[in-house]
């Protein structure tokens, strides 16, 4: 059976992954839901998102595109388009989000829980009158908020604190999707922070993990209040996108299952390594002077070193203080339980790091298209 898979986000970071990943499947089809100029904005994806001529005829040739907005009601698609989609997708990926971690909770809550609201409704609708299989609604790892410790693909609600809207409104979101899984089979898939492609470093968002390390290579930051020895879980979006291939697009359907997109509990890998890492390659490449220096420091020593931080700076010190602090550990057994009897492994960051450093520095970190 053909598979005909509706995707929103798809401009984002992980829709683009997931176009390019998915498509090489002859029997795959996709319908985008853009806003704004469509077909300047699917041309420039297709540009991205493939390299040869022949590849990009063959993109046209399987992918259809809607007008739409997740913020209104049946995301905004003109009657037809809905219909259409309701009739005929038989997967239902819903990747877009508000990932700001900077805005008022109800700027969050529009696009991340209503604009969810609104594409389960769609689904629902697509299950009961035609040929839905199942419905995948990207989260996040961090709707664990504040919590320590091991956090399994079941928790949800402990009660915690967020670091951020973004984190409170996706801890929100689930809960509406949760309430949908007696409709219809949904299947949550939980990345924790996504870097680019592990291959060639590509990636279409230079934030999150970007910044810090930016700011570090460029001699603008030289501590963080923060441990060394804390987690770090840091995926590429490729292996995002083959999980999400063999969970979602298999004969099997996982209803009410959480899948933990994360590194595990096994990595070892923590803050400072990903750090020592980075300065390890600019260091080599004679990016970064020798006499710069990096340290993570407790947060009143912090206080008493950085008495005036320029406001970029003080944002980056804010935004990310929460993510080095505190001690997160991912279980993925549902992940592994489906992935290990396959050649999908999340790759060693060490192994990877590179390719992302270079292709940032290549792009002058985003400022090249």
């Amino acid at each position: 059976m053909q598979k005909i898979i509706f995707l929103t986000g798809a401009t984002g970071q992980l829709g683009r992954q997931i176009i390019s990943k998915m498509i090489k499947d002859s029997n795959t089809r996709f319908i985008l839901l853009i806003r704004g100029n469509v077909y300047e904005r699917l041309a420039q994806l297709i540009t991205h998102c493939f390299d040869s001529q022949e590849e990009i005829i063959a993109a046209y040739d399987r992918i259809s595109v809607v007008r739409g907005d997740i913020t209104q009601p049946d995301c905004g698609l003109s009657q037809r388009d809905c219909q259409m989609i309701i009739r005929s997708a038989t997967h239902i990926i819903h990747s877009a989000a508000n990932v700001k971690f900077n805005i008022s909770l109800d700027a969050a809550r529009k696009t991340n829980l209503e604009g969810a609201r609104n594409v389960l409704e769609l689904g629902y609708k697509s299950y009961r009158k035609g040929n839905l299989q199942v419905f995948g609604h990207i989260s996040t790892a961090y709707v664990c908020g504040l919590r320590e410790g091991i956090i399994y693909e079941n928790d949800l609600d402990a009660g915690q604190s967020f670091a951020n809207s973004y984190e409170q409104s996706k801890f929100q979101t689930e809960q509406l999707v949760r309430a949908y899984m007696n409709k219809m089979p949904i299947s949550v898939f939980r990345p924790s922070i996504v870097v680019g492609n592990s291959h060639t470093g590509k990636t279409a968002a230079f934030n999150v993990l970007y910044i810090p390390i930016r700011m570090i290579c460029e001699g603008r930051l030289s501590c963080l209040s923060g441990w060394h020895d804390v987690p770090a879980d840091v995926v590429p979006v490729d292996f995002i996108a083959d999980a999400l291939q063999q969970i979602l697009l298999a004969d099997k359907v996982y209803p009410g299952m959480t899948f933990h997109l994360t590194n595990g509990l096994q990595n070892g890998l923590t803050c400072g390594n990903v750090i020592d890492l980075a300065i390890q390659y600019f260091r080599e490449n004679g990016i970064m002077e020798p006499g710069c220096e990096f340290r993570f420091i407790g947060p009143d020593q912090f206080e008493r070193q950085i008495h005036a931080p320029d406001p970029l700076m003080l944002n980056v010190i804010n935004t990310f203080e929460p993510y080095i602090s505190f001690r997160h550990y991912f279980d993925d057994a549902n992940t592994r339980s489906v992935l290990d009897a396959t050649d999908i492994k999340v790759p060693d960051l060490h192994e990877y790091m590179p390719a992302l450093l270079q292709y940032s520095i290549h792009k002058q970190w985003g400022k090249v298209a």
